[in-house]
């Protein structure tokens, strides 16, 4: 598992794992991270099933994680 802390009754991991094209903004960022990065990951796994391609696709982490911490993404014009 991951690093955790508990700060105000709410525990948070730091550890990186995943695969990164469905990391959180918060993962991107090296902050630490709770549940909501997990709605975060089956929010992306929802675009690629009604969309069928992944919203963050970039061929160097550094740009992933900028397109991710940005929110850089289009909507398919069926959506």
């Amino acid at each position: 598992m991951g690093s955790w802390s508990s700060g105000r009754g709410v525990e948070a991991a730091t550890a990186y794992c995943g695969t990164p094209l469905y990391i959180s903004p918060e993962m991107a960022a090296g902050r630490p991270y709770g549940a909501a990065a997990d709605v975060w990951s089956c929010g992306v796994i929802l675009f690629v099933l009604l969309a069928g391609f992944l919203p963050f696709d970039e061929p160097s982490m550094s740009s992933l994680f900028d397109k991710i911490l940005q929110a850089d993404f289009k909507f398919p014009s069926w959506f």
